[in-house]
């Protein structure tokens, strides 16, 4: 467990310090994407605007954040309805950071913001928070698998709720 905690703290220090440096596709590379993906996608394009790449960013607005999904489950599924705050969260953060575009000098625009160290930094520690909660979640994961694996080995089922118990020979009528 000691190494994977190396792991995961080693994950974070490059991803933030990718980001912070303002290779956010080398993190995108590095991080594979998953929940990662949108938030690093902005802040590539918000990157792109700060070096005054504007062609640039309207390209890989058009090809790449243009293609995030952001309407993924089905409006009657349970994962839908509980993530439409999330998706409307990501809109208004995808149209907040494209409307970066509509400036010509958005260093002293409304949304400036977005072009601060202080926002590039938000973005790393939102990008670490998302890197902790799928290790907890792996973990989780592993340790309930171990202990399916021990309730079977010691004869109590698969989960402690009595389904897949072996039966014992007393407990066989004949």
């Amino acid at each position: 467990m000691a190494g994977n905690t190396a792991a995961v703290l080693e994950r974070m220090g490059q991803s933030k310090e990718l980001i912070m440096a303002g290779k956010t596709a080398a993190a995108a590379d590095q991080d594979g994407g998953g929940d990662l993906k949108f938030p690093l996608y902005c802040q590539h394009f918000v990157e792109l605007i700060r070096r005054g790449n504007v062609q640039q960013a309207m390209v890989f607005a058009q090809s790449e954040l243009s293609q995030l999904t952001l309407f993924k489950e089905s409006s009657n599924s349970r994962r839908s309805r509980r993530s439409r705050g999330s998706i409307a969260t990501r809109q208004a953060i995808l149209t907040e950071t494209v409307g970066l575009l509509a400036y010509e000098h958005p260093e002293t625009s409304p949304l400036a913001h977005l072009l601060s160290s202080a926002h590039t930094e938000q973005v790393a520690d939102a990008i670490n928070t998302v890197i902790i909660e799928s290790a907890v979640h792996r973990l989780k994961e592993d340790l309930l698998e171990e202990q399916r694996k021990m309730d079977y080995s010691t004869g109590s089922g698969s989960g402690g709720d009595g389904k897949d118990k072996q039966p014992k020979e007393e407990d066989e009528l004949d």
